[in-house]
């Protein structure tokens, strides 16, 4: 992208504070934060109130980073998901409207944007996929390893790249069966029958193993405590007995609907590229 595209912020001197002028590099709620380089020093910008909208130009103040200790390459998530590196602030798909300490919404809310929602009808029909649209969005690997930034790069392709080697070996080992649905036995080679069910239980207890990584990762975002029991047991629950569910929810909570529309084959889940679209730069003058 040419420079002339970027979303900049500048520095500008006050009497009793330092303040940044920023151009808004999305349409942002009141209160959402996110970290940003100014003078090679670590701030944490905040949205005045009244929100802002794509492109307008706000004064705010910049406070030092509150937690030191964290790697120079990484800002600490307030409502989204953000990251700085060599001067460059990088807003993902966070939703800012996301409270803190507390779900947006219950996990059986799956229809609360709409029966027609295309997460809605990822989580039913491909679950493995939304899943691998939160996991970029929150800067995690295929594995749920939470990685450098650039991991998410190749997440969601990660994940379809898995489920599509699942399904062309499935089919290919796949057992002869009744009109019941029951292995016809006198039809099936035992070998075969193995390696089926071998690849049904490595693909299931893939997507178990990821799917409680990731939820247990946006509580820990969004500072939401464990409702019924102790962590992690509520979310190896949620998975088990209601995966496409917990799914649905995570990408709920991960992303604003009302915002941006929702898009099942990107990488994000999202119509925008969190790595093009949501780029501003701060410059000192």
């Amino acid at each position: 992208m040419a420079n002339e595209d970027i979303p900049v912020a500048q520095a500008v001197p006050a009497a009793d504070s330092q303040l940044v002028q920023v151009i808004a590099p999305a349409t942002l709620d009141a209160g959402y934060s996110f970290m940003a380089k100014v003078d090679g020093k670590t701030v944490s910008i905040t949205v005045p109130e009244g929100g802002v909208k794509e492109g307008q130009t706000f004064t705010a103040p910049v406070t030092m980073r509150a937690n030191p200790s964290a790697p120079p390459g990484e800002a600490t998530p307030l409502t989204g998901a953000v990251t700085t590196t060599g001067g460059t602030t990088t807003m993902t798909s966070g939703d800012p409207r996301a409270p803190r300490g507390v779900w947006k919404d219950n996990i059986f809310d799956c229809c609360i944007l709409g029966p027609c929602h295309a997460s809605l009808w990822c989580a039913m029909c491909f679950p493995q996929f939304l899943m691998g649209q939160v996991l970029t969005r929150m800067n995690m690997s295929w594995l749920a390893g939470r990685d450098s930034p650039t991991a998410k790069q190749t997440t969601f392709r990660n994940v379809v790249r898995v489920v599509v080697i699942y399904w062309i070996v499935a089919t290919i080992v796949a057992p002869e069966v009744d009109a019941d649905g029951e292995i016809i036995s006198a039809n099936t080679d035992p070998t075969k029958l193995a390696l089926y069910q071998l690849v049904n239980a490595a693909f299931s207890l893939y997507c178990l193993i990821v799917l409680i990584k990731l939820r247990i990762a946006v509580r820990e975002r969004y500072s939401i405590p464990t409702s019924f029991c102790p962590s992690p047991v509520e979310d190896v629950c949620c998975v088990c007995f209601c995966g496409c569910c917990t799914v649905a929810q995570l990408a709920r909570q991960t992303a604003n609907y009302h915002q941006h529309d929702a898009k099942c084959c990107s990488k994000n889940g999202l119509a925008f590229d969190d790595d093009t679209d949501q780029v501003a730069t701060v410059l000192i003058v």
